[in-house]
């Protein structure tokens, strides 16, 4: 299966965010790239960008997302950047290929 690992300079060529950075999506909209991480097959960021989501948590209030408790549930912004974190990590596990 195919995947895209994602860094801070990678910019999507999709998307309202077209042309920006995984760094710009972290100061600006993490919760679009928290949605991209969790609903789009084979999207996968690299060490560097989990670690600046998770330093960056807070901004997950900013998020233009329309309905933020919609999309991550009941839980707190620290957990859903946990979750999304864990789900990157199980995602890079599944696509990458296997060294047997």
């Amino acid at each position: 299966m195919e995947y895209k690992e994602y860094n801070l300079q990678t910019t999507l060529n999709f998307g309202k965010y077209k042309d920006k950075s995984i760094e710009f999506l972290i100061s600006n909209d993490l919760g679009y790239l928290c949605w991209c991480i969790k609903e789009i097959k084979g999207f996968v960021v690299e060490n560097d960008v989990l670690l600046m989501m998770n330093e960056n948590y807070s901004n997950l209030s900013k998020s233009s997302r329309v309905d933020i408790g919609f999309i991550f549930g009941e839980k707190s912004e620290k957990e859903e950047i946990d979750n999304i974190i864990k789900s990157n990590i199980l995602k890079r596990k599944l696509y990458s290929p296997s060294p047997f």
